[in-house]
């Protein structure tokens, strides 16, 4: 017989702390908005690429900005300031760009397959910069 270890409510509480006060910080929101626009350029690249398409063809074009998104998530937090709002400002562009085409087909015959994560990155494109 064997026993699968659950977490206690304690850690389940300590953990929800933690993420919670890594996304009061400006390292913790831009990571979380690059990884939805990261989320978005893999869902409508190779998890649902448009009909008549397979995800070999989206290769350079999904792989170049998802390796930048990544990229500037690993390196953010060891940037200057203004190299942190320029990143956050670009991404925040191309995060928005890339959720007008989900904005579009939810309006002209509703949402479906990668218009979620497309209007989930228009939000997640302000979050990447805070005023203190």
């Amino acid at each position: 017989m064997s026993t699968v270890a659950h977490p206690s409510a304690a850690s389940r509480r300590a953990a929800a702390t933690r993420v919670a006060a890594a996304l009061r910080t400006e390292v913790g929101l831009a990571r979380v908005a690059l990884g939805v626009v990261a989320l978005h350029v893999v869902d409508d690249n190779f998890l649902q690429p448009n009909p008549g398409t397979s995800a070999a063809d989206h290769f350079v074009s999904g792989l170049v900005p998802l390796v930048l998104l990544v990229g500037a998530g690993l390196f953010y937090p060891r940037l200057r300031a203004g190299a942190r709002g320029t990143i956050a400002l670009i991404a925040g562009f191309f995060g928005v760009l890339a959720g007008t085409e989900a904005v579009h087909y939810t309006r002209q015959v509703g949402p479906s397959g990668d218009d979620y994560t497309g209007l989930l990155s228009i939000p997640a494109s302000g979050g990447g910069t805070r005023a203190d």
